[in-house]
This record gives C-alpha cells, structure tokens and sequence, in this order.
C-alpha cells in the first residue's frame, strides 16, 4: 500500500487464517472521537466559522483518505469516528481497511466479534453481507454525522428504522441544522437506504472541497455547484 497524508503508516504485513493483516504505526495519534469532545467539550459545539472550518477539515481528511483507498482496491466497513485516527497535527488517519474482495470475510468476523458494531454498517449489507463502494459512501455518511451532527447515539437511532422513517428523521434533523446547505445534502444522501441512489465518492470529496474554500470567506453561504447526483437527493425530499 502506497503512503497517504490521511493513513496511517504501513510497516509491514501478514497473514493469519486466510487474513492479511497491515502493521501499521500508530504512535501520537488519538481517535477523533476522543480528539472531538476534548476540543470542543460536545459534538454540537460547531457554532461558529472557526469550530465549523476545523471539522470540515476532518470531514475532507476521511474523503480524502477514502477516496485513495477505492483507487487502491481497497474499502472500509464499520468507519466511525471511534475509529479513525488524529495525529499531533490535527490530520485524520484511517485504518483497518481491507481489500473489496475481501470485506464479506471482514463483515463475518467482525459481526461474529461484535455484534453491536452491525448499525454501522448499510442495509445490504446487514442483510447480504454485500459490500462495494457505495456502502464505504454509507461510511462516509456514518462519519459526517458523527462529526457534524450529533455524535454516534443521534445517527445510530435514525439509521435502525425503515426506509421512510429514516429518511423522514434524516430531513427533519438537517432542516433544523446551521450547517452549509450542500453538507446537509450530501449527509442525506450518503445515508439513502438505497446503494444506487448515494454519490460517488469523487462527487462527496468535491462537495468537501468546494464546502471547505467556501467557508473561508462566508460559512453559511456556500456557492451551489449543480452536480448529477443533486436529481436524487430532490427525489429523496
């Protein structure tokens, strides 16, 4: 695995019962969960331009990280802020990645290890152990709204319910939200129960980019840039 500013470290590697294992560094690096609430003292403190700039970064750190792993192969069942990592300069690392071809085996363990991890996880997922690159979108979606929204305990009693109920509970929470109108699109659809209704990675990472040089100048004005995926976030509402 190549090195990437937003993962940590690859020292080596093994394998154990079929399973490759990365030995990756992890020295002066805390999860951003951990790293969110000594900062910020609770997930809904981002009031302000300063607090919101700091946490778009976070959010643009996972897509970028995200993003190099899908052209590696790679993907990331059960992302959440829990597990992802912030170094000594504040940057996101993840780990705990495997190959695509390998995340049913990685969901078996897992859901045999730790059954309280399986809300993280999308529905096909949950229901066929199906795994691709839109369910890392789901991840994605997971992660926002962890960090801009509530924390772990607001997403995960919304995304157990049905298809209508959760899209009703998602829409209902953002409209009472300060934050950028195309963060709070791109956070619903992240989460669409349906896997062919969720951007692509590449149009969530150009969602952060543009929401992150937008929020320098104005951040709750953020400029519109017309995408494809806009069309089923409208049909969603």
């Amino acid at each position: 695995m190549p090195d990437h500013a937003n993962l940590l470290k690859t020292l080596g590697y093994c394998k154990s019962e079929g399973m490759l294992y990365l030995i990756q560094e992890n020295v002066g690096v805390t999860s951003l969960e951990v790293h969110l609430l000594s900062d910020y003292a609770n997930f809904g403190a981002v009031v302000d331009g300063t607090t919101l700039e700091d946490t778009l970064k976070y959010g643009l750190d996972i897509v970028n990280g995200m993003w190099f792993l899908s052209q590696q192969g790679c993907c990331h069942p059960f992302l959440s802020i829990k597990w992802i990592l912030v170094d000594n300069y504040s940057r996101c690392k993840l780990y705990n990645f495997c190959p695509v071809e390998d995340a049913q085996s990685v969901l078996t363990v897992y859901n045999t290890k730790d059954e309280e991890r399986s809300w993280l996880l999308p529905p096909e997922s949950r229901i066929s152990s199906e795994y691709k690159t839109s369910s890392d979108v789901w991840a994605i979606g997971i992660a926002f709204w962890e960090i801009f929204h509530g924390g772990c305990d607001t997403v995960q009693s919304i995304v157990v319910q049905d298809e209508f109920e959760m899209n009703r509970q998602l829409r209902m929470s953002l409209q009472e939200s300060h934050l950028p109108e195309r963060l709070c699109e791109v956070m619903q659809l992240c989460l669409a129960h349906r896997a062919e209704n969720r951007p692509s990675i590449e149009d969530v990472k150009v969602v952060m980019l543009d929401t992150v040089e937008d929020n320098k100048c104005n951040p709750f004005e953020p400029q519109r840039h017309e995408l494809g995926w806009q069309e089923k976030y409208c049909e969603l509402r």
